[in-house]
């Protein structure tokens, strides 16, 4: 990650919002820390986060091997997840938004904003359907794991890339057009 000049840094506290009144909620790493600055603006929705964060628990691992394999056909996926609680929970998430996820469970318009805040920035439309596992994914791994982000912003991504491409011999070239590739064999 450093050959080439990439730097990540990470903070305890990836994520806030300000409000137009001053006020501010941050999502901390630290779990109690995330539901005490949640208290600040309803006890209920410190609840209904405490009990959220437990179920995105119980489902990351399930939801994280999606990550690492091929998807199965569709019709053979809904048969899957039709066949158990679990899975008909996972269902009806994944065709709502995440929009409608926080309705159902938060009060605060503070904490909703916040959240759907926090889903768009994995480029997730909070009111695009087929979100609603986002908040399941953002809370499970949010707890799990300190949040990086790149020293310098996404041009230091880029900007290590071609360093790595010219040391390994590559020409970065622009505003040219592709008219054939060859592969290792000619």
């Amino acid at each position: 990650e450093t050959r080439f000049g990439l730097k990540v840094a990470y903070a305890p506290a990836p994520f806030a919002s300000l409000y137009p009144n001053g006020e501010g909620l941050i999502s901390y790493t630290d779990f109690d820390r995330a539901v005490k600055e949640i208290a600040r603006f309803s006890e209920r929705d410190a609840r209904a986060y405490t009990q959220l964060v437990e179920e995105a628990n119980e489902l990351l691992p399930l939801l994280s091997r999606g990550f690492f394999a091929p998807p199965m056909p569709h019709a053979t996926f809904l048969n899957l997840l039709s066949a158990s609680a679990k899975g008909q929970k996972i269902l009806a998430e994944l065709q709502g938004n995440v929009i409608d996820f926080l309705n159902a469970r938060f009060e605060s318009p503070h904490v909703k904003v916040h959240m759907a805040k926090w889903a768009s920035e994995v480029m997730s439309a909070p009111d695009y359907p087929g979100t609603g596992l986002t908040m399941y994914l953002i809370l499970g791994l949010g707890h799990k794991y300190e949040m990086a982000t790149v020293v310098g912003g996404a041009k230091s991504v880029t900007n290590a890339l071609i360093d790595c491409l010219k040391h390994h011999g590559g020409e970065l070239r622009t505003g040219v057009t592709v008219e054939g590739f060859l592969g290792g064999g000619g």
